[in-house]
């Protein structure tokens, strides 16, 4: 699976999105080079926060991620198709995420479910060829409600708050959480122009 091939660089590829999502900002006429973009991560009690202020989601970014591959980025942006943000599975139970009014989360937990409400006459002959079938885990997003202890006070100042929960039987590895973020050389700001602290 193309998850993979970025394992080991999860916590890159959040920063790289960020970067990518203030270019497109840039490119629209809604940002300039050289405003402040902040990036925030802590790693608290097997929670991944990577919180951004300077962009946002909105429905269409929304819709490009559940469906993969549909990503616009031109030969300005570091990022691919999503496929950065899908890395992240590798470590989660589940991805929250809190932005300018969209919150959702996505759990393979809520894909089984929506799963479990097909007719399951209607995919009789895929269940027969791939017994073990599922929804994409980013294909069914779950709404949730942004009450006032999902996110903390610092949180709040952001305009993208990224929460994942992390699964510890993912961190076995040397290329977990901890190493990544022990590891991470602050000369990578080099490479993300666009994100000035």
């Amino acid at each position: 699976e193309r998850k993979e091939s970025y394992h080991g660089r999860e916590i890159l590829e959040l920063l790289q999105n960020v970067d990518d999502a203030y270019q497109s900002l840039i490119e629209g006429g809604k940002g300039k080079k050289g405003d402040k973009v902040t990036a925030y991560i802590s790693f608290d009690n097997d929670v991944l926060t990577v919180a951004n202020t300077g962009t946002a989601f909105n429905f269409e970014s929304i819709k490009r991620l559940s469906v993969g591959h549909a990503s616009q980025k031109g030969d300005r942006y570091i990022g691919n198709k999503g496929t950065g943000f899908r890395s992240v599975l590798n470590w989660a139970k589940e991805v929250e995420i809190y932005s300018d009014g969209y919150n959702f989360r996505y759990s393979k937990r809520f894909a089984t479910y929506c799963f479990n409400q097909i007719d399951k006459s209607k995919i009789a002959s895929q269940l027969n060829n791939k017994p073990n079938l599922c929804l994409p885990i980013l294909s069914v997003p779950e709404w949730i409600e942004d009450t006032d202890d999902k996110r903390t006070e610092q949180e709040k100042e952001y305009n993208t708050v990224i929460k994942i929960i992390i699964d510890a039987e993912t961190q076995n590895d040397k290329q977990g959480v901890l190493e990544q973020l022990n590891s991470l050389d602050m000369n990578i700001l080099l490479f993300l122009p666009n994100i000035s602290e």
